[in-house]
């Protein structure tokens, strides 16, 4: 059974709940986290430290994790999830250290 693209796209919209607005963000160029509680964004060719964060690490791999499947790619202990839009067109790169 194959779970329809918009269930998909409301979940991952739930688990990026903390960073939604970053996303929908046009003038944001890039985000990038390094962990659950630590999270920059470029703007304008600056980057910056912003105040959103995971409620844990949990949260933040249930979310990668919710993203890997929806774009049939997995998220290994060192890999990386690259070139895969997500439902409102950003384009990931989460890793796991």
């Amino acid at each position: 059974m194959t779970i329809p693209e918009y269930v998909f796209a409301q979940t991952l919209k739930s688990l990026f709940e903390p960073i939604r607005a970053l996303l929908e963000d046009d003038t944001v160029s890039e985000i990038l986290i390094n962990g659950h509680d630590e999270i920059y964004i470029e703007r304008r060719g600056t980057l910056a430290r912003v105040e959103q964060r995971f409620a844990s690490d949990y949260e933040l791999l249930a979310a990668l994790r919710n993203l890997s499947q929806y774009v049939g790619r997995a998220v290994g202990e060192a890999g990386a999830l690259r070139l895969a839009p997500l439902p409102t067109s950003c384009w990931p790169h989460p890793s796991r250290p």
